[in-house]
């Protein structure tokens, strides 16, 4: 088996899982697990994540990422974060991808869900996540 991050081939005993898809040994678990990204939301600004890579590699990947969301969304540090986030302000910024309607943006917990979703997947396509990577191996 080799590490999902540096590709060194190790033994399963000698793994951390970061992520649903990410297997990494135990020097790479090191080097990742600590590291923030921040995100801004895109559309107005004034919104904005720090988003740790454990959290982005889970919220990130093929597949219903639902579970794993809701999962993260349970974690003291994010919920610090989302906590004061106004239900209308996250409204208008969803309702700017175009994705939802007024009936399915009314739900705030969802609406949560969604943004964490996008923060993670725009940092895990980011150019600047791929390169912490790759300076991490």
């Amino acid at each position: 088996m080799n590490c999902g991050h540096c590709g060194q081939q190790i033994d399963e005993r000698q793994t951390v899982n970061i992520g649903p898809r990410s297997l990494v040994c135990l020097d790479c678990e090191e080097k990742l697990t600590d590291k923030t990204h921040w995100w801004c939301s895109g559309l107005s600004g004034l919104i904005t994540l720090e988003l740790k890579t454990s959290t982005i590699e889970a919220c990130s990947h093929s597949g219903d990422c639902t579970a794993d969301v809701q999962l993260e969304l349970e974690e003291s540090y994010i919920q610090n974060q989302i906590k004061d986030i106004e239900p209308a302000l996250l409204r208008r910024e969803l309702d700017e991808y175009g994705c939802w309607d007024d009936e399915e943006l009314s739900n705030h917990q969802d609406n949560l869900e969604r943004l964490l979703w996008i923060a993670c997947g725009d940092v895990y396509d980011s150019e600047e996540y791929l390169e912490t990577l790759e300076a991490a191996r």
